[in-house]
Order: structure tokens, then C-alpha cells, then sequence
């Protein structure tokens, strides 16, 4: 079969399973794990999605015979500041409407004790809230997040109010390099090591016990971009022909098969670590997932990345030698 060929019959035979939905295309921090830091949020896309859009979208979801029945999730996360929404509840009412569930991504900044309330009132949409949070002391986390330090205070703030009283399930997570990778971009340094990121966790565990607080160091260096500023360790290269992808290996057909992108216009994109929303197939507030997701559009975009972006991303799965 060709590459052409396998594209279709994938698109065709996968279920999406999860999906991806950015409701605001604009972040507030600039933390130095982030392409935000180094690129700044794509300009034609720093708007919010409104709500009846959403409406939309999410109900066009609901149609689709391409949408597994128990699809649930959808991530709110795409390099973007959700929580500063304009009309948050009404976004979780949408998500409510359609039967929908959400896994939402913040710095925690804008998680005021007001929207805390919102989420606790939703807890049936806003399962979890997950807050990357690169540092527990106020100049350190001013120079990892790349905003100023009175910031600290309203963060540490909103942080006291959920813990203490609100019974909102949130994780904190810390992010970090391995230590051998720190070793080898000293001279970066912002970046965080798995031995400081630990040190922090404790930190944020000794304050708030309640939390789920982690170090991850499995860090994405989202498709050599963050080498390419220099805030990662380029990875060797292949230079066989990819011909899939293993991003979330737990849904099959990974991240370009079994999963969905739609950003904050209603475009639909390749994969999360499309980070210019370059690979576009269609707008699913113009048209019907039916029509858009085994189209020759989409074929082109997944054909297209796999000479491109896919050849930079550490999840490519190569062409087996000859």
C-alpha cells in the first residue's frame, strides 16, 4: 500500500477517542519549557472561542460517525491560558450540553477564587485541573515563567483558596529535563533539572498536602522546536521515511489518528506539537466533521508532516531499514 493509501484507511477504521480544544489562543506566562517563550502565540489565532461556536463545535462532534460514542475528553490546552476565558462557565455549560468532559491546563494565575467556584460548581465537566507550575519561590518562578514576581502572590493566593476551601481535584506538575540533558544545556540557564524539580515538588507538598504534586521530566521537545532555541538536547535523527506516529501509544492511531485538534477559531490541525497550526484540513464551525476528516485535505496535511514536522518529532515511527 502506499503512504496514501495507509493514511485513508487509518483515518477511516480509527475512532477518535480524545481531543484537543483551545478556547483562547493567547497565554499570559512565558515559561521556558513552553514554545510560547520563544514564538509567542500564532497572531491569527490569539482570540477566544465563543460560546456558541463551542456549541457548535462540540455538537458536530456528537454527530460524527467518526467519533467513538464514548468519546468523553477533551483537553483544553493548547499553549494557551484557558482559565482566562471571558465566559468560563458558559464553556462548561457547553461542555455539560454535549455530554462532554474537560482536563483543564493552566499556569494557575488566573484561577481566582471566583473561577474556583465555577470549576467546583462543574466538577461533572472539569474532571481535573492541571497546573504547570515551573517554581515555588517568588523570583525564582518570576524567571521560569517568564512574568513578573507580584504575580507570585495572587498565584500562591488562588493556590490557598482551592486547597483550603474548595475540594477541586488539582494537580501541580513541575517540569523538568533529566539531569544528564541539564548537564549538557548549562548554559541555557532557565531550565530545570529532575533533582531541582523534586526539591520544588517538596516544596508545594509541604504547602498544600491535598494537592498532587509531581516532577515530570519526560518534557517534549515539541518537534525540535525547543532545540532549536536551545532549551533542549536535539535528538538524533532518522533518516528513513516516516511512516507513523507514537504519541499516546494508549490511543490507537496515536495522536494523528485517534485523537482531534481544534483550536480557538474552530480550525482543525494536525497534532499538539503543530505548534504554528501550519497542517489545517478544515473549520468544523463551517463544516461537519463527515466531511472533513477522511478528505483529501486531511490526507495531504498528514502526508505533508511526515516529510516535515513529523521528521523532527520523537514519537516518528521510521520505515523499518531495507
Amino acid at each position: 500500500m502506499t503512504i496514501r493509501a495507509v493514511i485513508e484507511e487509518m483515518l477511516s477504521t480509527t475512532p477518535i477517542r480524545v481531543g484537543q480544544f483551545d478556547l483562547n489562543g493567547k497565554c499570559n506566562a512565558k515559561c521556558w519549557y513552553c514554545p510560547v517563550k520563544y514564538e509567542d502565540n500564532p497572531k491569527a489565532f490569539q482570540h477566544q472561542v465563543s460560546v456558541a461556536d463551542a456549541n457548535t463545535i462540540l455538537r458536530r462532534l456528537r454527530e460524527s460517525a467518526h467519533v467513538s460514542p464514548d468519546m468523553k475528553l477533551m483537553y483544553t490546552c493548547h499553549y494557551n491560558e484557558a482559565l482566562l476565558h471571558k465566559d468560563l462557565e458558559g464553556i462548561l455549560a457547553a461542555f455539560r450540553t454535549h455530554g462532554m468532559t474537560t482536563s483543564l491546563l493552566s499556569n494557575g494565575t488566573p484561577l481566582t477564587p471566583e473561577k474556583a467556584d465555577i470549576l467546583t460548581r462543574y466538577h461533572d465537566v472539569a474532571k481535573s485541573v492541571l497546573l504547570n507550575i515551573p517554581a515555588f519561590e517568588p523570583q525564582d518562578w518570576s524567571k521560569k515563567a517568564g512574568m513578573h514576581v507580584r504575580l507570585h502572590q495572587n498565584l500562591m493566593r488562588n493556590l490557598r483558596y482551592v486547597h483550603d476551601q474548595t475540594d477541586l481535584p488539582l494537580s501541580i506538575q513541575i517540569n523538568s529535563v533529566t539531569d544528564l540533558q541539564a548537564a549538557s544545556l548549562g548554559a541555557a540557564g532557565i531550565l530545570t533539572s529532575k533533582s531541582e524539580a523534586d526539591k520544588i515538588s517538596l516544596q508545594f507538598k509541604h504547602e498544600f498536602p491535598r494537592f498532587n504534586i509531581r516532577a515530570l521530566d519526560s518534557l517534549s521537545n515539541r518537534a525540535g522546536l525547543l532545540s532549536k532555541h536551545g532549551a533542549f538536547v536535539e535528538p538524533p535523527k532518522s533518516s528513513r521515511p516516516v511512516v507513523g506516529c507514537a504519541h499516546t501509544r494508549i490511543v490507537p492511531g496515536a495522536r494523528i489518528y485517534g485523537w482531534i485538534h481544534i483550536n480557538s477559531s474552530g480550525d482543525l490541525f494536525l497534532c499538539c506539537d503543530d505548534y504554528q497550526m501550519k497542517y489545517r484540513f478544515g473549520n468544523l464551525i463551517e463544516t461537519p466533521l463527515d466531511q472533513l476528516w477522511v478528505s483529501k485535505a486531511h490526507i495531504d496535511a498528514i502526508e505533508t508532516s511526515f516529510n516535515e514536522l513529523c521528521r523532527s518529532c520523537d514519537a516518528r515511527i521510521t520505515a523499518p531499514p531495507p
